[in-house]
């Protein structure tokens, strides 16, 4: 190892460093499948919706005590 100083860690040290980027890689997808998860269980859609059908759907939906639908004024 000619550029090695003295106090170094070992000679295989720059083999497992950086750290291995795929298990980095895997913990996010798996991060991200638990949020999925955690998201159906709650009802909610990964990723959301657009914009437009989530208004539509507030403002088609009954509310929690079975009313109709408050009138949403319509924006100009």
């Amino acid at each position: 190892m000619y550029g090695t100083p003295v106090g170094s860690p070992s000679p295989t040290f720059h083999l497992c460093w950086p750290p291995q980027t795929r298990t980095m890689k895997n913990q996010a997808g798996r991060y991200h499948q638990l949020q999925m998860q955690r998201n159906k269980k709650n009802g909610k859609q990964f990723p959301f919706p657009k914009e437009d059908n989530k208004v539509q759907k507030v403002v088609n939906a009954p509310t929690k005590a079975g009313h109709p639908p408050a009138q949403v004024p319509a924006r100009e």
